[in-house]
């Protein structure tokens, strides 16, 4: 049988390394060989079966295993899980069925290792990134811009400069333009455009999708914040509509929180004159603390947001939850760069540092006031005309 698996292999064009008959061989043969997969019996000779096997050759080599099992082997499906396998061959099978689990598992496991070492390049970009300024030194802020011409920020040194232009390269070419590849990939393969797409591998091309989506909006951040720092972002000055602008801003939010019950109120008072800025980066800053509030309160509960003239000459938009409340010592904390741990998922700390970059390009500032067990209100400011 294992002659026939071999030949029936090869025929799909792939190279087969080596076939042995025992767990001991099986762990020997794959530190020696490094192969991309290894389609693996369940039951072996020798003192281990092919799922202890499999476990200790994931310990030490990144190798796609898929599991040749029988339906009265339901014992060890269990104990399979352990490994996280990446397909199962059920006996009997077909040369369609084993052709198809093969490319499914490489196609999987070649998505992953790629996404591994795109997060790996992440990791580095953030520490580079995170160097770039020394801690509590801030760069000056631009001047007002005129309102009828794009404001172009200039926020690093001559020193500095050659730097960020080095990790805007980085992320537009190395990193960006490959999870858009891949995102574009993914989708015609779940379309069903390279052939038909069954429940289980739609799953796992929709695990991919999804992940690779989370780095994309991860290298975008990292991207508009290099954009910042190099003085390379370019901001519009048109009227604000505030009511257009938080609508943009919920509607991606909706769907996410209303299933647990999680409303958002607004209050949108008369201004005196309209506030003029680049609408897509505000509706970043409202859609970011919209999220870090909805994620931060409990089924049931509201979200409050307020824009109101204030003096002397200023909107102030405010955001108010009803969570649990930040601490006064993290408060200080909050829109720094890469704050590691803030206890409502904001992960880096890179979307609180972005939006505090775009308001204070807007010649704004932005804050947060909170008491624990008391919920959070976070509110920037922006000038109005005279």
């Amino acid at each position: 049988m294992a002659e026939d698996i071999r030949l029936s292999i090869e025929a799909f064009g792939y190279n087969v390394c080596d076939v042995v008959g025992t767990g001991e061989l099986a762990i020997e043969r794959c530190r020696q060989l490094l192969p991309d997969l290894a389609l693996m019996d369940v039951r072996l000779k020798g003192r281990l079966n092919g799922i202890e096997a499999a476990q200790r050759i994931c310990q030490k080599n990144d190798i796609a295993i898929v599991f040749l099992t029988a339906f009265s082997d339901a014992q060890f499906l269990q104990q399979a899980q352990t490994v996280l396998p990446y397909g199962y061959l059920l006996k009997p099978y077909n040369e369609k069925e084993l052709q198809a689990t093969i490319q499914i598992a490489l196609h999987k496991h070649g998505i992953e290792k790629q996404l591994r070492a795109q997060q790996q390049q992440l990791n580095a970009i953030l520490n580079r990134l995170n160097e770039s300024m020394p801690p509590g030194q801030e760069a000056p802020l631009p001047s007002k811009p005129a309102a009828d011409k794009p404001a172009q920020l200039s926020r690093c040194s001559g020193a500095r400069k050659p730097q960020l232009e080095g990790l805007l390269h980085t992320l537009t070419h190395e990193l960006r333009a490959p999870l858009i590849a891949s995102r574009l990939t993914l989708g015609s393969l779940i379309r069903g455009a390279f052939g038909p797409v069954d429940q289980k591998l739609e799953q796992v091309l929709n695990e991919s999708a999804e992940a690779n989506e989370e780095l994309l909006r991860l290298v975008e951040t990292l991207l508009e914040i290099a954009r910042y720092e190099a003085g390379k972002q370019v901001l519009l000055r048109e009227a604000l509509s505030w009511e257009m602008l938080l609508a943009k801003a919920v509607k991606p939010l909706q769907a996410i929180f209303q299933s647990d019950l999680r409303h958002i109120r607004s209050q949108i008072e008369p201004l005196p004159v309209l506030a003029t800025g680049d609408p897509q980066q505000i509706i970043y800053v409202l859609q970011s603390l919209l999220d870090n509030a909805l994620r931060a309160s409990g089924p049931g509960d509201f979200v409050d947001v307020k824009v109101e003239f204030v003096r002397p000459n200023q909107v102030r938009v405010s955001i108010t939850d009803q969570g649990q409340g930040i601490v006064p010592s993290l408060q200080k904390q909050l829109f720094k760069k890469f704050l590691a741990n803030r206890g409502r998922g904001w992960g880096a700390g890179l979307s609180l540092y972005l939006c505090n970059q775009i308001v204070q390009a807007h010649g704004g500032r932005i804050a947060v006031h909170s008491a624990p067990s008391l919920g959070s209100t976070f509110f920037f400011t922006l000038p109005l005309p005279a």
